[in-house]
């Protein structure tokens, strides 16, 4: 089959079915892997076509509509503002990206943040769609929506509820996105309009759809349909592609005990010199040592103590099996990563599915409750660094469930499930 795989956003987002592709691959399919251009070497590098989505999310990020969708937090009227503005500006440059890429496809296989595009296109070029999330979108009476907190009493209401907060999320990113949809159908694709009643939810009822996390961590909802599968999380098993330390890294990893890995990925701060300064605090308060990743934001390089140590980046694979705790923002790539490696975790949620993902880690007893960026003080960071520092029983649990989901192939079922259903060879 030739299978084109649509994969948007930052590395969290992207590494994953950048993983998925490659299974695909290796399995006998033709793959061709659409992203942004600065993936372009990592896509190469595993031996698959590139093509281009000229969209720049590191840009987006930063500039000042970005930063300010970031700081809507869990408002999902902000947050479905915003977004509406994204598919406003970008949508006509997306479809045309994604149009050229999938244009000889047998089968399209998306991300989330590019499944309306590529919904759109399959039904135009006439093929199979399979979604890759990474987050939990089918509607289910078992979990609410990434968006919603989870709801206490009895079992019936927190069902109803469940289904409803959905139900809400759907009718309100149709809403948005409905405008902007149905113009790139008439404008670029010659398709008719969608109808006001259509959902995200009837989308999905017809298409394949592989949820990228380990059944350990978020379990099958009994409500999904036979076509929803739970695979294991998609790793790439590269442990930083050969990456090697520089000096200083080494020196200071070796000059005394684990150290606290800080980083926030991609997400942007109006306040970075604030955050930094409640991060550095919160350490001294613990007496651990730190390694800071600045990444695309949330933390700006400063004086530091001899105790630790800022850097750009650094691969989360190498790095995390060295370290005590991991502090990040909660995004999908870093919490499976961190789990992958048994690594306790502290996550402050900045917005979207984050919370979602600091409240599985506290469920799982693998980390303290997440601290919310906007609640962020030194006093809350350090109470919950040490509860994930020294607390033997969420070392323990962090370990254990690292053992199991390394003992999944998530790629693997993956795959399986794509060539079943699209009745491959």
């Amino acid at each position: 089959m030739r299978i084109c795989v649509v994969a948007l956003g930052t590395h969290g987002d992207v590494r994953p079915l950048l993983a998925l592709a490659e299974g695909l691959s290796r399995a006998g399919d033709q793959v061709v892997f659409a992203t942004h251009r600065f993936f372009e070497e990592m896509v190469a590098d595993r031996g698959l076509a590139f093509r281009a989505v000229e969209v720049n999310p590191r840009a987006v990020i930063d500039s000042s509509f970005g930063r300010g969708w970031v700081s809507s937090g869990t408002n999902l009227l902000l947050f479905m503002r915003d977004f509406r503005q994204l598919a406003l500006s970008f949508g006509r440059e997306l479809t045309e990206d994604c149009y050229r890429a999938c244009r000889d496809a047998d089968v399209i296989v998306t991300g989330l943040l590019s499944y309306f595009a590529t919904w759109n296109l399959a039904q135009r070029l006439e093929v199979p769609l399979a979604a890759a999330f990474l987050q939990p979108a089918t509607p289910t009476r078992h979990l609410p929506s990434v968006f919603f907190n989870e709801l206490p009493g009895p079992a019936p209401v927190r069902r109803t509820y469940n289904y409803a907060s959905h139900r809400l999320v759907e009718f309100l990113l149709w809403r948005v996105l409905r405008p902007s949809t149905n113009e790139m159908r008439a404008e670029l694709l010659d398709l008719p309009a969608v109808p006001r009643r259509h959902t995200f939810a009837a989308n999905l009822r017809n298409s394949l759809v592989l949820y990228g996390f380990s059944p350990a961590v978020l379990p099958r909802p009994a409500d999904w349909a036979e076509s929803v599968h739970v695979t294991g999380y998609w790793f790439l098993n590269d442990d930083g592609d050969g990456w090697q330390p520089d000096a200083a890294l080494t020196r200071f990893l070796a000059d005394g005990a684990p150290p606290v890995y800080v980083g926030f990925g991609s997400m942007s701060s109006h306040r970075e010199e604030d955050l930094t300064g409640i991060v550095f605090t919160a350490l001294r308060r613990c007496g651990l040592r730190g390694v800071l990743a600045t990444g695309w934001g949330g933390l700006t390089p400063a004086q530091l103590p001899p105790d630790m140590l800022m850097l750009d980046w650094v691969p989360h694979d190498w790095l995390f099996p060295r370290t005590a705790a991991v502090i990040h923002h909660g995004g999908a790539g870093t919490t499976a990563t961190a789990l992958r490696h048994g690594v306790p975790q502290v996550v402050v949620p900045f917005f979207g599915d984050q919370q979602f993902w600091g409240r599985r880690i506290h469920e799982l007893a693998a980390g303290p409750r997440p601290v919310p960026r906007r609640r962020l003080t030194a006093d809350r960071l350090a109470d919950a660094l040490r509860a994930a520092a020294t607390d033997p029983a969420v070392r323990i649990r962090a370990a254990e469930l690292g053992a199991r989901i390394r003992a999944e192939d998530g790629v693997s079922a993956a795959v399986r499930a794509v060539r079943s259903r699209m009745q491959a060879p």
